[in-house]
């Protein structure tokens, strides 16, 4: 049995007064044929709804917090906020995996992180369709529901399943990808980087290679893995920067390929 915290509790309470709706909406897609601007549309009021019920609530639970933009430091009403100060913040990602949603492919999920200052102390994945929520505090472990879940202890490169989530063409892992080090049966790619956070997490992908993610999913997703035992690093290239996420050995064999494909480059 898991120990929730009041502050996971809070977190918890608030995708369950989403989860209904937000499931609904998915299902009168996944059943419509719509136009694609009217999908865009019926999407665009699936997240605001999201993102107001949510900031409602926790606006309400907790009145002093902020809601971050980590862009110049900002909260969200885009007052400047001096990161000196003891202060905590709301991260939140309404759908990730917004493409998959629009299309009734099942692998989306809202993802919620609470920073205190420059540190992420709390972290909430939440798939709504299998109903599966993934939470991490700061040194308390990481949990699916009430089960405590740790990284998968895989070693071998050839058994590895890698979930890979790429926007580019010339992507950072093509060469690596298109080696014989991995099969490719088993490469995995959902579009969905919390559940591939999530799920490596729980020991279903041994890795996960992401390019350019969002930044409030991987404040959820670093902190859950951590806590699983996984590890990550990023690797900056063409302005952008790449996620290796694995198990300490699979990280290890993995990023030292990644790194000679890069020098063949």
């Amino acid at each position: 049995m898991s120990y929730k915290s009041p502050l996971i509790n809070v977190i918890k309470i608030g995708m369950s007064k989403i989860s209904r709706r937000l499931t609904r909406d998915f299902g009168e897609i996944e059943n419509l044929q719509l136009s694609h601007d009217k999908i865009d549309n019926f999407t665009q009021k699936s997240i605001i709804y999201v993102q107001k019920t949510l900031k409602d609530y926790l606006k309400n639970s907790r009145p002093k917090w902020f809601f971050f933009n980590h862009f110049n430091n900002e909260n969200i009403e885009g007052k400047k906020i001096n990161l000196d100060d003891d202060n905590y913040f709301w991260v939140i990602e309404p759908i990730s995996g917004l493409n998959n949603f629009k299309r009734g492919i099942p692998f989306f999920a809202v993802s919620i992180a609470v920073k205190r200052n420059e540190e992420t102390i709390v972290s909430c994945i939440f798939d709504p369709i299998r109903d599966e929520f993934f939470f991490a505090q700061k040194g308390g472990g990481a949990f699916l529901n009430d089960r405590r879940i740790r990284i998968s202890n895989r070693t071998d490169l050839k058994q590895t399943l890698i979930s890979v989530q790429t926007n580019f063409s010339e992507t950072l892992f093509k060469n690596f990808l298109n080696s014989k080090k991995i099969k490719m049966s088993n490469i995995r790619f959902l579009f969905c980087s919390a559940l591939s956070f999530a799920w490596l997490s729980s020991g279903k992908f041994d890795c996960f290679l992401g390019e350019n993610l969002n930044y409030n999913i991987c404040e959820s997703g670093y902190l859950i893995l951590r806590e699983s035992g996984g590890f990550y690093s990023e690797i900056l290239s063409k302005g952008y920067i790449s996620l290796i996420a694995a198990n300490p050995s699979i990280h290890k064999d993995i990023s030292k390929l990644i790194k000679q494909e890069i020098k063949l480059i």
